[in-house]
């Protein structure tokens, strides 16, 4: 679970390497945000020469997550990480390639885009 203001590491190559939650959109109970959520971030660290600077607001899909997620199987799926992958203002992906898995609940949620750029998902 992530809530307001929880730091998280990003996935893609865009250049951000740490961001803070500002705001979680929809409808989530107590404002946290699960796998297949959109959340608007912050940078707080980030590359030199690349396309994001610190300070910028860029949405966020939320795509692993350290906490239990449970399937419909009964069983539960867990990441050692979490990690966001952040959007551009046409919900495509900022970075051109994503780093790492990725966790099938976020095709539920419409983003086709960012699993076709993930190497594989769990």
């Amino acid at each position: 679970m992530i809530y307001v203001s929880s730091v998280i590491p990003v996935l893609d190559n865009s250049g951000a390497l740490l961001v803070k939650c500002i705001k979680v959109y929809g409808k989530s109970p107590r404002g946290r945000a699960d796998v297949g959520s959109l959340i608007l971030v912050s940078v707080k660290t980030y590359k030199n020469q690349k396309k994001v600077k610190r300070g910028q607001l860029f949405k966020g899909l939320l795509s692993r997550v350290k906490h239990n997620v449970l399937r419909h199987g009964g069983y539960y799926v867990k990441s050692d990480l979490s990690g966001i992958v952040l959007l551009s203002n046409r919900m495509s992906p900022l970075g051109t390639r994503i780093l790492g898995p990725i966790l099938k609940e976020t095709r539920r949620k419409g983003f086709l885009s960012v699993l076709g750029l993930a190497p594989f998902v769990i």
